[in-house]
């Protein structure tokens, strides 16, 4: 099984996490992403020796290069993209447990509070949440909309950012900061998100805050712009550095120890058998 959940984010009932108990003695193992999540599984069922790491990984080179090239064309892209000469970034899904609402009120705080000129807010992304959003912030100074956006177009807003933003309620892991970390960002992630634990060192490549906590988040917000632009550099270094262990090679070699499980010898009873075929997660291969 491939899962990146982990105790923040399980919010399921004593039942159902008894079934789920009962499903994982059907499974040889678990392939997640990092150590941080492990005892999450170990409660589960999954003994130590069938638990693999690995998941949660994106392709660094690809940032990386296409951010380091939007960095080179900065004043073209900037100027063709109407974007402010500093800002914050937050890429992602308009939902309610991303966090959105504690961005905003960190945001209004932080500009209400900084001694130099106001850095912008950017966000890059689409969902629910953004009609509502845009009504009630659209007209806000300092505050860029810039939809959905892939490929290219989105490491020109990587490569152009001073930090990315991450204030999740709740993620299972949140890719986005890898992305971020591999464009050479500085990053601030709320410990909502499962990567916070193993990808932010605190006021080395980032900083981490509690979820919902917008007075935190805007201190950091504060911390970050004051700080020298040499500074700042050395962190998203560091954060390219960090992201260097999580590659798809990590992947790759997690994938096959997963493979190389070995099946297990205990028998599976009828309820578990007929719970596995019935579990949405489960998929056959004919």
């Amino acid at each position: 099984m491939m899962d990146d959940a982990w105790e923040h984010t399980d919010r399921r009932s004593v039942m159902t996490k008894r079934m789920k108990r009962e499903i994982h003695k059907n499974i040889e193992g678990v392939f997640i992403p990092a150590v941080s999540h492990h005892n999450y599984y170990r409660a589960l069922g999954f003994p130590d020796e069938r638990v693999v790491y690995g998941v949660d990984v994106v392709d660094n080179d690809y940032y990386r290069q296409r951010a380091g090239r939007a960095r080179g064309r900065a004043e073209e892209i900037r100027n063709s993209l109407h974007l402010p000469a500093s800002y914050f970034l937050f890429v992602g899904r308009f939902l309610a447990r991303k966090g959105i609402d504690t961005l905003f009120a960190a945001y209004r705080r932080y500009r209400s509070h900084t001694a130099v000129t106001p850095w912008g807010l950017v966000l890059v992304g689409d969902g629910p949440y953004r009609g509502r959003i845009r009504e009630e912030d659209s007209g806000r100074e300092g505050v860029f909309f810039a939809g959905s956006q892939t490929g290219d177009g989105l490491c020109a807003y990587y490569g152009l950012a001073e930090a990315l933003i991450v204030p999740s309620l709740s993620d299972p892991w949140g890719l986005v900061v890898n992305e971020g970390m591999a464009s050479g960002l500085p990053v601030v992630v709320s410990r909502g998100c499962g990567s916070s634990i193993s990808l932010v060192k605190e006021g080395v490549n980032g900083w981490t805050f509690d979820p919902g906590d917008a007075a935190a988040l805007s201190d950091i917000m504060l911390r970050l712009s004051e700080t020298g632009e040499e500074a700042r550099r050395k962190m998203g270094e560091k954060s390219l550095d960090i992201i260097s262990e999580w590659s798809l090679q990590k992947f790759a070699d997690g994938a096959i120890k997963a493979l190389n499980i070995p099946r297990r010898q205990v028998p599976v009873g009828l309820i578990t058998r007929v719970l596995t075929r019935f579990w949405k997660g489960h998929v056959r291969v004919n």
